[in-house]
């Protein structure tokens, strides 16, 4: 709202007259004027005067009312945020110092790296040379040692339990090891070498085992033989004799010794070759047996046609005797000769190896 004008009087006009410079001293000490500043404060509303007006209409746009000195707030709250970039030049010249000791830091890391990879290479290559050569003189120990085998093998005595022992004897060479083992190829063949030697030789100490089993079975079986042959001469004398008490002690200690053979057969441990033909001889003996104990239990009830009948049927059995022997005794003939052939065996891989 526009306020009211009044009539100027002549005083007013020589008051409109003055030089503006005055009016301008005058409403630029009004408005800084330090009780006007704080006029705010005591009062809310202006009175509402043509003088009042006339004095504020004649200054410049930029000089509001005293209630309107707070607007332009806003507009300095936005230069003081602009002013704080300030802040991001400090870290220039702050961060350049730890820079440098940064760089320091990084070229002694990647130096202290580089001789930490240069030390592992050169350990990578010691530890690998190391393990070629340990291959290397394992090789020629296992060449040493199969000779060592054989020797022991064909110049021992004819017992195979002898020869097994002369052979457990020899000393195996032992494979060390060494760090990085794995990544010699040297010794990757070395370790192969190792379980092939290992499995030769056990193939040939369990081939001796079975010649010794044989060779066992085959004197025990020896000795009961012979101590029938003398129980038979005993058995002639008290027929000789006609001592009945002695013939009958005769008949039963020649049945016990029948016995002796068959279970000795019966329960033999042999190799697989041999396994029938101990089986058949323990069959003959078995049957030997019955028959005898009929005749001693003929003889002591004095049946003689019992006794007749029995030891017909044991003669029958006896004839067998002979036949299944013979594949017994050829074995245990060429028991030398098994062993030296399985020994050549050893030998002939020994040759290979390089």
């Amino acid at each position: 709202m526009e306020p009211n004008r009044q009539l100027l009087t002549p005083q007013d006009e020589l008051n409109e007259t003055e030089p503006a410079a005055e009016q301008d001293q005058t409403a630029e000490s009004a408005y800084f004027n330090e009780e006007t500043f704080k006029q705010p404060e005591q009062t809310t509303d202006l009175p509402e005067s043509a003088e009042t007006a006339n004095t504020f209409s004649s200054m410049p746009q930029d000089n509001l009312p005293e209630n309107e000195i707070n607007t332009p707030l806003p507009t300095i709250q936005t230069v003081v945020t602009s002013t704080t970039p300030i802040a991001t030049v400090e870290p220039e010249t702050v961060v350049e110092s730890p820079k440098k000791k940064s760089l320091l830091w990084l070229w002694l890391t990647l130096g202290a790296i580089l001789m930490i990879a240069a030390g592992l290479m050169a350990s990578f290559f010691v530890a690998k040379n190391a393990a070629d050569t340990t291959a290397r003189t394992y090789t020629s120990s296992v060449k040493s040692y199969l000779d060592d085998v054989y020797d022991a093998a064909t110049s021992a005595a004819t017992n195979p339990s002898d020869v097994q022992k002369a052979i457990e004897v020899v000393k195996a060479p032992i494979l060390a090891t060494t760090p990085l083992q794995s990544v010699s190829s040297d010794y990757t063949a070395a370790e192969k070498l190792q379980t092939e030697v290992t499995g030769k030789v056990d193939t040939l100490v369990e081939k001796i085992k079975g010649y010794d089993q044989v060779h066992a079975f085959y004197a025990d079986y020896k000795a009961l033989y012979s101590d029938l042959r003398t129980l038979d001469s005993t058995g002639a004398a008290a027929i000789t004799l006609a001592s009945k008490p002695l013939i009958s002690v005769y008949l039963s200690s020649f049945r016990n010794k029948l016995e002796e053979v068959r279970d000795l057969s019966t329960n033999a441990t042999v190799p697989d070759e041999l396994r029938t033909n101990i089986a058949d001889i323990g069959r003959v003996f078995g049957e030997m047996h019955t028959s005898w104990s009929a005749m001693v239990s003929a003889f002591d009830s004095a049946n003689e046609n019992a006794y007749d009948v029995a030891y017909t049927n044991y003669k029958k059995s006896n004839s067998e005797l002979s036949e299944v022997e013979q594949p017994i005794i050829k074995y245990v003939d060429t028991l030398s000769s098994k062993i030296r052939d399985s020994a050549k065996e050893l030998q002939g891989y020994g040759k290979t190896l390089k």
